[in-house]
């Protein structure tokens, strides 16, 4: 018997000891809040799948036999928590005071008007509700109540495949009724160490050379890039399995992984970790963006424009990658040689996106990845300890002076010429000059 069997076996004690007793006093209300309305509702997919696995439970998902929206407000009401009703979809979600994540939906059945298109949704049985799913490893399901103790319910052989790291399709159709799922495919492999069972992977490339995912709206196609493209970890792994199925030329026939492609991935990542490991923080980093970027460097303008078509890329999204390489390439030159000042870099680096910071740094090296570093970690850090009321305080006169010598005051500072406590000297005998002129 192996681990993944008896685990099973001690699911209860299992499901007790899952993430502390925050997910415990859920797990319990839940399971009194079925009996109370005598409704079946079960804990299922995802979260039963990590929790065999890794033995932890960080987040609720459940499936109820009946309305799950009636069964989220009287969960809602419990908790005194908000709920979001998702009605088209027969889904709520409830906003958790303590931030646990609570996704609640109707047991489900569905069907496909035709490939690719979004499944047309009506309300079914446990049974139809987990024949629906993607892969055998997400229709196990735990019955959490009205019955009491933890019955673990395995009808797919989904705990066989868990077992064994293998990935199961459910249905020979399953790639063209939803073709995300060979992204979603790509994502549990690297993520959980599962392989895809040979029969479901030839379905996988029997789709794909079928072009059926080009029937895919670029929003869905865009979202899947962004969970695959924003992994943290195992991004390479990802990049290198959708070149092996095809997937990547998917997205645009001349988007591959080769050697030179995986080195400048490799550079990207590098940065990133010398970056939190120096503790720069940059919240605003879209880590899909740098891998998309990465991936797209040695592509033609017009090819990533196509690409950002097909993507539908817009706003910030779509400049990073149109124009990034070309305005990078003019920042490099403006951060080299020794007439650059720190002022000089700030001007430079300032208006970048995080995103393109990270990939200076790491495309270019030498003395731009210092002046990159020493921004991200020193100079984007330093502020004027003054402001224009200071100025007028000295007898400033309003105007656009005041903002010039504010701004000379901060190169200044930058350049190390002056510290924190000489800056309103500083400007106010700047201001001296210009009123003697």
């Amino acid at each position: 018997m192996g681990q993944i069997h008896r685990r099973a076996r001690r699911l209860g004690e299992i499901v007790a000891e899952a993430a502390g007793a925050r997910v415990r006093d859920r797990l319990t209300l839940v399971a009194d809040l079925s009996r109370e309305l005598e409704v079946p509702v079960y804990l299922v997919g995802g979260a039963v799948r990590d929790l065999l696995l890794t033995g932890r439970l960080r987040d609720l998902d459940l499936v109820v036999e009946g309305s799950g929206a009636d069964f989220a407000r009287a969960l809602g009401a419990r908790l005194d928590a908000p709920v979001r009703l998702h009605p088209q979809f027969l889904t709520a979600e409830v906003e958790d005071p303590l931030g646990l994540r609570i996704d609640i939906a109707s047991s489900r059945a569905e069907s496909y008007p035709e490939p690719a298109a979004l499944p047309v949704v009506r309300a079914g049985t446990l049974e139809e509700d987990l024949d629906r799913r993607d892969f055998s490893v997400n229709t196990l399901a735990v019955q959490l109540g009205p019955d009491t103790g933890f019955e673990l319910i395995d009808s797919k052989g989904g705990l066989q495949d868990l077992e064994d790291s293998l990935l199961r399709i459910l249905h020979s159709r399953s790639f063209v009724d939803d073709p995300t799922r060979a992204f979603r495919a790509v994502r549990l492999e690297t993520r959980l160490g599962l392989r895809l069972e040979p029969e479901s992977e030839r379905l996988l490339t029997q789709a794909i050379e079928s072009k059926i995912v080009d029937r895919l709206s670029a929003a869905r196609l865009r979202q899947e890039v962004v969970h695959v493209f924003g992994e943290s970890e195992g991004v390479a792994a990802s990049l290198c399995r959708m070149e092996e199925l095809g997937l990547l030329g998917t997205l645009h026939p001349r988007l591959s992984f080769e050697e030179k492609d995986a080195g400048r991935l490799a550079q990207v990542v590098e940065q990133v970790i010398w970056l939190q490991q120096n503790g720069v923080e940059l919240p605003a980093l879209e880590r899909w963006r740098l891998t998309l970027i990465s991936l797209a460097w040695r592509l033609e303008p017009a090819e990533r424009e196509e690409l950002a078509d097909r993507l539908g890329l817009a706003g910030e999204d779509r400049e990073v990658l149109l124009g990034l390489r070309q305005r990078l390439a003019a920042t490099a030159k403006d951060l080299t040689g020794s007439r650059v000042l720190p002022h000089l870099a700030a001007r430079s680096l300032a208006h970048l996106l995080p995103e393109a910071q990270v990939l200076l740094a790491a495309f270019w090296g030498g003395e731009v990845k210092t002046w990159v570093e020493r921004w991200l970690k020193e100079l984007r850090h330093i502020e004027l300890t003054i402001a224009g009321r200071d100025l007028l305080a000295r007898g400033a006169i309003p105007g656009p002076t005041i903002g010039a010598v504010l701004a000379a005051t901060l190169d200044a500072r930058l350049d190390g010429v002056i510290g924190a406590d000489e800056e309103l000297s500083y400007a106010t005998e700047l201001l001296e000059k210009v009123n003697r002129k």
